[in-house]
């Protein structure tokens, strides 16, 4: 079915983009009414259905997401319901996420746009708005910078729920152990993601090896005390970095993501002060 689609409210597709946090991303051509120059948004289809009470609670989100007006986030356009359907349009990334473009980027590169996804993390918390859903996919590119999107919904859609509603082991290694347990998420979670995302981005690996092979039950279990393994291609202040993010007490990790963040950009002109020297 969802194969078939061609359009939604005033929305045409044009092609499939891939599976995001609960739902499907559609390249589309925006309808003249949002008055956009850009060809193209990214349209979400949410797998979730509601009624009207369901849709509410992801605009009120979004409309949080909005007032955060960082150059950072994706923006968001527009948003609406479609026979019990949600969905959501965003800016549209020719280049596409960080997990995409990883391997074509220079070390000083990841960093800068691990820095830029962090200072967006920032913005939303200072509005009041814990992220959820961290993780290298959700980190658009757009000319050399990087921008947040994709906020993780399922809770919002799914009020009381504890987890996040992931469905694979790999995405369970970005959730910090106290939301497991059933805590609010919030900046501290949001940054244990960002160590995750950080020590992947740099060297193609998790930082909790011990997930492979597991079942998602043991999986849960294994999360609320992980046991971590720095890749040893990791420097030593890039590892003290995502070591203090994954730790297991949420009051050992940088306070907030803009701290994350000044100490990601530190790590990058350390990488281009060598590059520099050698070139």
């Amino acid at each position: 079915m969802r194969r078939s689609m061609t359009r939604i409210a005033d929305y045409e597709f044009l092609e499939e983009l891939g599976e995001g946090n609960y739902g499907v991303f559609w390249r589309a051509r925006p309808p003249a009414r949002l008055g956009l120059t850009a060809p193209y948004v990214a349209v979400k289809v949410l797998h979730h259905r509601s009624h009207q009470q369901g849709y509410d609670r992801m605009a009120n989100e979004l409309r949080v997401y909005h007032a955060a007006a960082s150059p950072h986030l994706v923006q968001i356009y527009d948003a609406g319901h479609e026979d019990g359907t949600i969905f959501y349009a965003s800016e549209f990334s020719e280049t596409g996420s960080l997990a995409q473009a990883a391997n074509s980027l220079t070390r000083s590169v990841k960093l800068r746009c691990i820095a830029d996804i962090a200072r967006g993390a920032h913005a939303l918390h200072e509005v009041g708005l814990a992220h959820r859903d961290v993780k290298l996919s959700n980190m658009m590119l757009f000319d050399g910078t990087a921008k947040l999107g994709d906020l993780g919904l399922a809770q919002i859609l799914n009020p009381g729920q504890q987890s996040t509603g992931m469905g694979s082991v790999g995405s369970l290694a970005h959730l910090a152990p106290e939301t497991i347990r059933g805590e609010k998420a919030g900046r501290a979670s949001d940054v244990f993601a960002l160590g995750v995302s950080l020590h992947s981005l740099l060297c193609g690996a998790s930082v909790f090896p011990g997930l492979d092979g597991l079942s998602l039950r043991d999986a849960f279990v294994f999360m609320l005390q992980p046991t971590t393994v720095i890749h040893p291609s990791l420097s030593e202040s890039e590892a003290r970095l995502v070591a203090a993010c994954v730790a297991v007490d949420s009051a050992d990790r940088p306070s907030t993501a803009d701290e994350f963040a000044r100490k990601v950009e530190l790590l990058a002109s350390a990488v281009e002060s060598v590059d520099g020297q050698t070139s």
